[in-house]
């Protein structure tokens, strides 16, 4: 009996400790959900901040970039040659593709290139205190007003000109804005904003220089070469009327191919060669058999030595020993001026490297060939990373998990408490039973 008195008094002082560490989690569970609460409560109204910033659960956004020269009287794409593509996106950043807001109307309108698209403090009144519609005496920047109306939540520009340029301009560039037009939505979507471009006269667009030009695009659309200037005349002088020719003077021979330029400065070399290699490759390639070695070297479209074959035997450009790079470098010359061109199907097949020359009569081997990123179709926001292809419906925003994880908490103390208080009555009843000493009968101990 003395047993079973000691072990009762260890399980209940066990058990009041136990009891104590639980109520004062619980405690501390309650403290935090009524901080909580406060803070909810104190930021409740999302229109009455203390610097009266709009919080929008919806906003508007340009999927593509437009940073490229634009021209008055020609079509405005993106810098893919796309259409500009809007869409309405959720906090989440995701599209809304179902409701009314998947459907609304929207307005573009024109926007100074010192827009500030970064300002907190950016509302509806200072977005539409930045719409340009034109200057003084010059007709208005589009022909009238544009209208879109959303479908599955994102919807197209085409068709639509400047009439004007955009030099007048302190920043001398525009940015394109798209704002809700709906009188049947009533929530507050924040506005989209594009990135700054410059709107140049229509009539030099016969002379733009494309992103990514092609290879038989003339030598006057490579930046830096002017349609009617010196350096034009020079090239063509020596046969280069073309990308293509400039590309296969360029790697046959880069330091005589400057000199055939004129006086041109490092920066205005570099922006010219670098516009070259940004061409898009097409499916052919280039070869040329050197027979003291067995062997035909290999060249991409762009003039690039992508590796040769050696008696049967493939390697790529990078894994040139140094007998073989002697030997591509013997018959560099003469292998440039008798390629033979040979078709292929499969782009992706062959890997793809740039010869870089250093100094004179130095050749330095590199990787793959570089050439300027074009850019791509992703979604694009300029102020924040986007998640591509997530798509959500326009179902109304959901609270926030956080107070239903602590109610759970909550309910999983209590029952915890609740059973713990009947397991330790329960173990002490089942020790007094089991014990040889115990004289108590059933009914005593129950009343106990």
């Amino acid at each position: 009996m003395e047993c079973v008195s000691k072990g009762f008094e260890t399980l209940q002082k066990e058990m009041q400790g136990f009891h104590q560490l639980m109520r004062e989690r619980f405690n501390t569970l309650i403290s935090s959900m009524e901080r909580t609460g406060e803070h909810v409560q104190q930021n409740s109204n999302i229109r009455t901040s203390s610097d009266h910033t709009e919080i929008t659960t919806y906003r508007m956004k340009f999927e593509n970039r437009c940073c490229n020269d634009k021209y008055s009287r020609h079509d405005i794409t993106a810098d893919d040659g796309n259409q500009i593509k809007v869409a309405i996106y959720d906090r989440d950043n995701g599209i809304v593709t179902h409701g009314p807001l998947s459907c609304m109307q929207v307005k573009i309108v024109v926007l100074d290139g010192e827009f500030n698209n970064a300002n907190k403090k950016r509302n509806r009144d200072y977005f539409r205190r930045k719409i340009v519609s034109g200057r003084t005496g010059k007709p208005s920047l589009f022909s009238e007003n544009i209208y879109l109306r959303l479908e599955n939540g994102v919807a197209d520009l085409h068709g639509v000109k400047f009439q004007d340029n955009s030099s007048w301009l302190p920043s001398k560039k525009f940015k394109l804005g798209v704002m809700v037009d709906d009188d049947s939505i009533p929530e507050d979507i924040q506005q989209g904003i594009s990135d700054s471009f410059a709107v140049k006269d229509g009539r030099g667009y016969a002379a733009k220089k494309d992103p990514s030009p092609s290879l038989s695009d003339p030598v006057y659309k490579l930046k830096e070469i002017a349609e009617n200037g010196k350096r034009r005349k020079l090239l063509e002088q020596k046969g280069i009327e073309t990308v293509q020719n400039f590309l296969w003077s360029y790697n046959k021979d880069k330091n005589n191919l400057r000199k055939d330029c004129g006086n041109i400065s490092d920066h205005d070399w570099d922006v010219i060669v670098v516009h070259a290699q940004s061409c898009n490759q097409e499916h052919i390639q280039h070869s040329y058999y050197i027979q003291e070695g067995n062997a035909t070297v290999l060249f991409n479209s762009l003039y690039c030595i992508t590796g040769a074959d050696f008696g049967g035997i493939y390697t790529s450009y990078e894994n040139f020993n140094k007998a073989q790079k002697d030997l591509v470098k013997k018959y560099w010359t003469t292998a440039y001026d008798n390629l033979e061109v040979v078709q292929y199907e499969d782009q992706s097949a062959s890997t793809e490297h740039e010869v870089i020359h250093g100094d004179k009569n130095s050749c330095n081997l590199r990787g793959s060939c570089s050439t300027v990123p074009t850019s791509s179709l992703s979604t694009w926001f300029p102020d924040e990373p986007s998640q591509q292809g997530k798509v959500l419906d326009s179902d109304p925003p959901h609270a926030s998990p956080c107070t239903h994880q602590r109610w759970v908490k909550i309910v999983t103390t209590l029952t915890t408490l609740h059973f713990w208080k009947n397991m330790g009555w329960y173990l002490m009843k089942r020790q007094m039973l089991e014990s040889p000493e115990s004289n108590f009968a059933v009914t005593d101990l129950l009343e106990y």
